[in-house]
C-alpha cells in the first residue's frame, strides 16, 4: 500500500467519523476530517486528525479532494436540511471530489432504505426508498471503486439504546435490526484492509424481538422498561454478504452489547 493509499478524507467527522478516524491513525494513515464545529477544531488537531470545518452546501476545500480515499458519512437531517438539498449537496461533494485525486469513496447509507414490510432485505433488493436510493446511485455513477454500507439501527457510546423507548406503553413487538458502534467501525476498517466494493448490510445477524432487548437495555440504565403488546411482521436485514466476506461480529446479538 503507498503512502497515497494510506491518506483518507472523512467527510463527517461526527458519533461514527469521528472514531473511526482515531482508529484509521492508529492503523497509520493520514485523516482528514470535516467538523461542522469551529469549536471541534482545536480537539481533532490535538488527535492527529488534519480538521476543517464544512457544511455540504459549502465549497470543499481542496485538500480534502487529494487523498485517495474519502469516506461520506453524512446523514440526511430533515429537520435541518430539506432532501433536495442534501442531495444537491452530495452531488456538488461527489463532483469536487472526482475532480481531485479520490478514486475510491465509501459512503455510509442505511437499512432504512428498504421497505418495512421487506421480509429479508438483501443487498439486490429493487424496491427501496429515497432519499437514500438517490444518495447511493450519486455514488455508483461517479465512482467505480465504490463501497456503499448500509448500516443498521446504530447505537453503542452516547447513543444509549436504553432510551430509545423508556416508559413506552403498547408497543409493537417485532425482530430488531440492529449494529452496534464497535461493529460499525470493525466492518469499516475490515472492508478497507479488504479492498472490499459494492453494497453491503452491516447489521448484527442475530434478530432478537424488541421486547426482548429494549427492556434489557432501559432496565441497565435504571430507566423504566416499555411494554409491548401484539406482535407486528417487519423486515430482517440480512447479513450473510458481510459475513461470507470473512467478517466476524463482535456482537453477533445485540443483547451482547447491552
Amino acid at each position: 500500500m503507498t503512502q497515497n493509499n494510506k491518506t483518507i478524507s472523512i467527510i463527517g467527522c461526527g458519533w461514527f467519523g469521528y472514531p473511526m478516524a482515531l482508529k484509521l491513525i492508529e492503523k497509520g494513515y493520514t485523516v482528514l476530517g470535516t467538523t461542522t464545529g469551529k469549536e471541534k477544531l482545536t480537539s481533532f488537531t490535538k488527535n492527529g486528525i488534519k480538521a476543517f470545518q464544512f457544511r455540504l452546501t459549502d465549497p470543499l476545500p481542496e485538500a480534502l479532494s487529494q487523498s485517495n480515499i474519502a469516506l461520506i458519512s453524512i446523514p440526511p437531517r430533515r429537520k435541518v436540511m430539506p432532501t433536495n438539498t442534501y442531495l444537491q449537496g452530495l452531488e456538488k461533494l461527489a463532483n469536487e471530489l472526482k475532480a481531485g485525486q479520490v478514486d475510491k469513496v465509501i459512503f455510509i447509507s442505511t437499512t432504512g432504505i428498504y421497505p418495512d414490510d421487506e421480509p429479508l432485505a438483501q443487498e439486490n433488493a429493487t424496491a427501496l426508498k429515497s432519499p437514500f436510493v438517490e444518495a447511493e446511485k450519486i455514488w455508483l455513477d461517479r465512482f467505480e471503486k465504490c463501497l456503499i454500507l448500509r448500516f443498521a439501527g446504530l447505537f453503542g457510546p452516547h447513543r444509549l439504546a436504553g432510551r430509545f423507548l423508556a416508559a413506552k406503553k403498547g408497543l409493537a413487538d417485532k425482530p430488531i435490526n440492529m449494529l452496534h458502534l464497535n461493529d460499525a467501525l470493525g466492518f469499516c476498517q475490515y472492508a478497507l484492509s479488504r479492498q472490499l466494493e459494492g453494497i453491503y448490510n452491516v447489521c448484527s445477524p442475530q434478530h432478537p424481538f424488541r421486547s426482548e432487548f429494549y427492556p434489557k437495555a432501559s432496565q441497565q440504565l435504571g430507566l423504566e422498561p416499555p411494554t409491548f403488546s401484539q406482535i407486528e411482521k417487519s423486515k430482517t436485514v440480512s447479513s450473510d454478504k458481510s459475513l461470507k466476506s470473512g467478517y466476524q461480529y463482535q456482537f453477533p446479538n445485540p443483547i451482547e452489547a447491552l
